[in-house]
């Protein structure tokens, strides 16, 4: 019975790690491939923090500066929001966004955000990836 047991947990152990480096080797390679296209388009990277499944970035290229949010996941609009409060605060004017699904809040949040670019000044840049 004992013999079972450590059977069937050393093979859910097998199991579930295996399904967590699956994901971190994703959430890698996505995040690898966004900051290699921007650095050969003459991005430098300035600072970087992780949140959550997302990984925020501010790049400057000359004296243009973006805010840059890859999101591994799901974009929700606490996501959103933090980017938004970000870019406000270090004055800049252009957020790229790369997801694979948003919440409807999300959504909605970001058609308002494209759709009052007037009163705020920030040009957003939203990018849809296929998940594998």
């Amino acid at each position: 019975m004992f013999l079972l047991k450590l059977t069937i947990f050393v093979i859910l152990s097998w199991v579930l790690i295996k399904i967590a480096n699956r994901s971190l080797k994703s959430q890698k390679t996505l995040k690898a491939r966004v900051q290699r296209s921007l650095q050969e388009a003459g991005w430098v990277c300035l600072e970087h923090t992780y949140y959550g499944k997302s990984w925020i970035a501010t790049y400057k290229k000359l004296l243009q500066r973006q805010i840059v949010l890859v999101n591994e996941d799901q974009l929700t609009f606490d996501d959103l929001r933090k980017v938004v409060i970000m870019a406000l605060l270090s004055n800049v004017y252009h957020i790229e966004i790369y997801y694979y699904q948003t919440t409807p809040h999300a959504r909605k949040a970001l058609h308002m955000l494209s759709k009052s670019r007037k009163s705020h000044g920030i040009k957003l840049t939203t990018r849809e990836l296929a998940k594998c």
